[in-house]
């Protein structure tokens, strides 16, 4: 028997839908015969179910995945709880199965594993959670407060930002700014340790006074988490040199030159936002880049002649990240969202990104290995959900929401799918566009 599955124009009516659904029954149920044909309309009005899904029949987030239900996930490696939206299986997640954390992990995060703790209130000796869900060491943490007046920078006696990045060495290598309502009003510091080191901000921002960038960094390896640095009277960040720097959760806003401006550093930038930095969102010259699930916003200005994100002579990947809503100036080829070149005989991947509304410049320009896979539009065809924190919703285009199968590669870092700007899981397989990936509600 060979029945063919009847379909319908998605600008079909519903109710002229639904008016062919019992002219076509008795067919779907000859059909079940020779194998299950599905109904379009009950696709539309089932869009969670598992063959509709795979079928396209219905506009989702991605194709199934590894699980739909926690019973598909008993002896998976990666977790016994199946995380629906993303459809892998998970070690735990919060508010819906944590049986899994115990022992000397006995928290779940956000990132749906198990941790020894996820808030620093979790730590009881040093009160200091680290990025990689341990407790630290209290001997290895210096503490600081915007009104810090200590000298060895202790948890009784917090010493000021400027004086924790002096006093680090081998063994005390943490830097802990204190949460506080009132900013770190210093003059600009410049990182040149040579022994490597952590900043954990818990969201503490950073206001300098004074005139210059607001963090130099020439030290040997440096890791910022969390950090708001705002309004200095250059860049918000520079390095230079053959420093390592490591940028996670950082806000870098309202500054009059680049929010980061980089020569010749291994840079890693994940999950940050770059807003209204007037010389542009960032200026990475040469280095090792890995740059991705990134926000660039409202920055530049009309007399920009570069892309609000230049790379040159850069290698490596700048994956995932949403540009829009930045000025630039047009004419003679200017481009005002992303300028790339890479390094010569090197590769400097630029995939699956969103440009939108960047000025009069052109979105994209430069000879980095692009593709067609970046989305170029318009912001307000992108039918944001929330607009102000560039929030994917169910009304995004297809081309971003859908993105194709080769998108794997992208969205990994080794074996490890790697989370949005939020922290949300990425799927198995298929990644939206841009730095938010849209998870629809169950």
């Amino acid at each position: 028997m060979g029945f063919r599955m009847l379909t319908f124009r998605a600008n079909l009516p519903m109710r002229m839908a639904r008016q062919l659904v019992g002219a076509v029954i008795a067919v779907l149920l000859l059909a079940a015969g020779c194998g299950r044909q599905l109904n379009p309309v009950f696709c539309d009005e089932h869009p969670n179910d598992p063959d509709c899904r795979n079928s396209g029949l219905v506009q989702i987030d991605a194709p199934m995945g590894e699980c739909t239900q926690s019973a598909m996930c008993t002896g998976n490696p990666n977790g016994p709880v199946c995380d629906t939206g993303s459809q892998t299986c998970v070690q735990c997640i919060v508010g819906i199965d944590v049986s899994g954390c115990a022992g000397g992990t006995p928290q779940c995060g956000d990132d749906h594993l198990c941790h020894g703790c996820v808030f620093d209130t979790h730590c009881s000796a040093s009160n200091v959670c680290l990025p990689n869900g341990m407790c630290a060491d209290e001997t290895a943490v210096l503490y600081a407060a915007p009104t810090g007046t200590g000298t060895v920078c202790s948890q009784a006696a917090p010493c000021t930002f400027t004086t924790a990045v002096a006093a680090v060495t081998a063994t005390k290598h943490i830097v802990k700014l204190l949460p506080s309502a009132t900013p770190y009003s210093e003059p600009p510091i410049t990182i040149d340790n040579t022994q490597p080191m952590q900043i954990l901000a818990d969201s503490a921002i950073f206001d300098p006074t004074g005139t210059g960038d607001g963090l130099t960094v020439t030290a040997t390896n440096v890791e910022i988490v969390g950090l708001t640095v705002k309004s200095a009277t250059g860049d918000g960040v520079a390095c230079s040199g053959t420093s390592i720097l490591s940028m996670r959760q950082m806000n870098v806003t309202d500054n009059t030159g680049y929010g980061i401006n980089s020569s010749g550093c291994t840079i890693t930038i994940e999950r940050s936002r770059f807003s209204r930095n007037v010389a542009g969102g960032m200026l990475l010259v040469a280095g090792k880049l890995e740059v991705r699930n990134n926000i660039i916003d409202h920055g530049g200005n009309a007399a920009l002649d570069k892309g609000n994100v230049t790379i040159q002579n850069g290698n490596g990947r700048f994956v995932f990240n949403t540009i829009a809503n930045n000025l630039s100036k047009g004419g003679g080829g200017r481009i005002g969202g992303i300028d790339c070149s890479p390094t010569s005989g090197l590769t400097m991947q630029v995939a699956r990104n969103i440009l939108a509304d960047n000025g009069a410049g052109k979105p994209l320009g430069g000879t980095c290995t692009t593709g067609t896979t970046n989305y170029v539009g318009k912001v307000a065809d992108i039918k944001f959900s929330d607009a102000a924190n560039y929030k994917l919703g169910p009304m995004t285009p297809t081309t971003i929401l859908r993105d194709d199968p080769e998108s794997v590669a992208d969205c990994m870092t080794g074996t490890k799918y790697i989370d949005d700007y939020e922290g949300e899981t990425r799927p198995v397989n298929y990644c939206d566009r841009g730095a938010d990936e849209f998870h629809a509600p169950p």
